[in-house]
C-alpha cells in the first residue's frame, strides 16, 4: 500500500459536519452493498477534495475500490480479520484518522472504535451503535414506490450537509476501447440462490443465436467458488466460447468484464461489477426486486414478467419457477441486440 501523504486539517464549512482532513471509510463486506455505497463515497470525495480519505476493505474487494476515481488509499485487510488486526493496519499508515464512517456492524467499525477515532459516524443500527459516537438517523419508510438501496447510503451522508444526489457521483471509470467484434460476457450463476439463475438452456440458445447472427465472441465468467453453472454452460456451448468458464480473482475479472460489449447474466454479483465499470447488462430478474436492487445506471435492461408471486426473494422456488421460465431466449436475444445497436 502506498504511503499516506500528509494533509492539513480542513476547517468546518457549515453545514458540512465532518471535521479534519483525515477520513476512514469502511467498505460494506457484501460485494453488492459495496457497489451501492460507491456513489456515496464519491460524494464524500467531491465534498472534501483536499482530505485524505482511506477506504478500509476486505482484500477480496480491494480491486474494486482501487478503481474508484479519487480514492488513492485503500487499506486492505485479509477477509475475516479480527478488529485488532485491522486497527494495526490503519495504525501502520501513520495517519491519525479524525473521522470515520461505517455503514454496517463490521470488523472495520470495531477497529475504528479501538483506534478511538474522534468522530465516528454510522447509521443507528443495534449492532453498530456501541462503536459510534455520532450515529446518523435512518430514513423512515413511507408509503409509496419501493426505493433503490443506493438511497440508503446517499441519505446517510446527506445528513452531513453533503450534496449526495448529483450525477457526477454516478460517473463510471473509463472503459477500455471497444472490441472490433461484439464481445458478450455470459454469467449464468447467482450468489443469491438457485432460484435466481436463468435456465442454462435459455443461456445456451441465446448465446448460440448471437454468435450465429451477430458474429459475437462469447466469454464465460464466474466468481471463484461459484463456477458450476458456468462450467456446465461451457460444456453445452463447446468450442463456441473463447474460454471454458473464466474463473478469475477479482482484479482479472474486472479486466475481463471491462473488455466486453455487454453482459448477459442472472441476477447476481457480476452485473453490479459490470455496472460499476460502465458495461451495459441484460439481466433476467426472477425472485429479486429490480426496483430495489437492480444494477445502477440506465443503460441496463431488466427482463421480468412480473409474476403474481414475486418478488419473493426465495433462494429456492416453492412453485414452478415461472418468474424466470417465462423470460424466453427471444426476450434476451432482442435485448442484447438492441444494446449492441445502441452502442454502435
Amino acid at each position: 500500500m502506498a504511503e499516506m501523504p500528509q494533509a492539513h486539517p480542513i476547517p468546518d464549512k457549515p453545514p458540512l459536519h465532518l471535521r479534519g482532513g483525515y477520513l476512514a471509510i469502511a467498505s460494506p463486506e457484501n460485494p453488492v452493498e459495496a457497489c451501492f455505497s460507491v456513489p456515496a463515497v464519491r460524494a464524500l470525495r467531491h465534498a472534501r477534495p483536499n482530505a485524505t480519505i482511506a477506504v478500509t476493505t476486505p482484500a477480496s474487494l480491494s480491486p474494486l475500490w482501487s478503481r474508484v476515481d479519487g480514492i488513492k488509499h485503500v487499506v486492505a485487510y485479509p477477509d475475516r480479520s479480527r478488529p485488532k488486526a485491522i486497527a494495526s493496519l490503519l495504525n501502520a499508515t501513520g495517519v491519525e484518522f479524525e473521522s470515520s464512517i461505517a455503514w454496517e456492524p463490521s470488523r472495520a467499525a470495531k477497529a475504528f472504535a479501538k483506534l478511538r477515532v474522534r468522530q465516528r459516524f454510522g447509521p443507528r443500527l443495534s449492532g453498530l451503535i456501541p462503536h459510534l459516537n455520532e450515529p446518523l438517523d435512518l430514513e423512515t419508510p413511507s408509503p409509496g414506490p419501493v426505493q433503490h438501496r443506493v438511497r440508503h447510503y446517499l441519505l446517510l451522508i446527506a445528513q452531513l450537509g453533503i450534496e449526495a444526489f448529483q450525477p457526477v457521483n454516478f460517473r463510471t471509470p473509463s472503459l477500455l476501447s471497444s472490441p472490433d467484434r461484439p464481445r458478450i460476457a455470459l454469467a449464468p450463476g447467482s450468489e443469491f440462490g438457485r432460484a435466481y439463475q436463468w435456465p442454462l438452456e435459455s443461456f445456451a440458445a441465446t448465446a448460440t443465436r448471437l454468435q450465429d447472427d451477430r458474429h459475437a465472441d462469447l466469454v464465460l465468467l464466474a466468481l471463484p467458488g461459484r463456477e458450476k453453472p458456468a462450467t456446465t454452460l461451457a460444456a453445452m456451448l463447446g468450442t463456441r466460447v473463447d474460454n471454458q468458464a473464466g474463473i478469475y480473482p477479482l482484479e482479472d475479472l474486472l479486466e475481463a468484464l471491462a473488455s466486453c460489449s455487454v453482459l448477459l447474466a442472472s441476477d447476481g454479483v457480476l452485473p453490479h461489477f459490470a455496472s460499476f465499470l460502465g458495461v451495459p447488462c441484460v439481466i433476467p430478474f426472477g425472485p429479486g426486486d429490480p426496483e430495489a436492487r437492480r444494477p445502477l445506471g440506465r443503460r441496463h435492461t431488466i427482463l421480468t414478467q412480473y409474476p403474481e408471486c414475486g418478488p419473493c426473494h426465495c433462494a429456492r422456488c416453492p412453485l414452478d419457477h415461472r418468474c424466470l421460465r417465462d423470460v424466453t431466449s427471444e426476450h434476451a436475444y432482442q435485448a442484447v441486440t438492441a444494446t449492441l445497436e445502441k452502442a454502435g
